[in-house]
């Protein structure tokens, strides 16, 4: 009967390193799927703070834009010089506003260019923007 007990003692305890792996195993894996959750978690949130921080720069960008609509207008279909100058167009732009009566200065103007339109290698449109 001492031998029988012994026996199966023997055996109970061979099957408790098997169960304390098996226990390890799984607490193992637990704290790493617990560690992805929390970096998931954190990268959620770092994802919210970056959107949120689009959006404020997306809307001061609009801003921006808007407010250099204000002070510009464009001009099209104005015929290109050969040599042409800032000066130039300076010139164009005033002889324009004394022909249309409006009163517009050369210092009123803070940058004047013309732009390409797409496909065209040479500027077309004029822009002015004043101050």
């Amino acid at each position: 009967m001492i031998t029988s007990w012994m026996d199966q003692q023997n055996s109970e305890r061979t099957e408790i390193p098997s169960v304390l792996r098996s226990t390890e195993e799984s607490l193992t894996f637990l704290s790493t799927k617990y560690d992805m959750c929390k970096k998931v978690d954190l990268m959620e949130q770092e994802r919210h703070k970056q959107k949120e921080y689009i959006t404020i720069l997306e809307n001061k960008v609009e801003n921006l834009m808007k407010a250099q609509r204000k002070c510009t207008f464009e001009l099209k279909n104005v015929p290109r010089s050969e040599k042409e100058s800032k000066e130039m167009l300076l010139s164009m732009v005033s002889n324009l506003s004394t022909s249309l009566k409006v009163n517009i200065q050369s210092n009123d103007i803070k940058d004047i260019y013309r732009t390409t339109i797409k496909g065209d290698k040479k500027p077309e449109n004029e822009h002015y923007e004043r101050r």
